[in-house]
């Protein structure tokens, strides 16, 4: 399972990597690139 939980009005920028059981919470913006896992930039 690959399940994530973004809050109502979070903002997720492009190219960023939720994980398994990551919660972003509600009103919050993650910029482009902001969460990144991958060794690949």
């Amino acid at each position: 399972m690959y399940d994530a939980v973004v809050g109502d009005r979070a903002v997720v920028g492009a190219q960023c990597e939720l994980r398994h059981g990551m919660r972003v919470w509600p009103d919050v913006a993650l910029p482009p690139h902001g969460v990144r896992f991958s060794p690949d930039v």
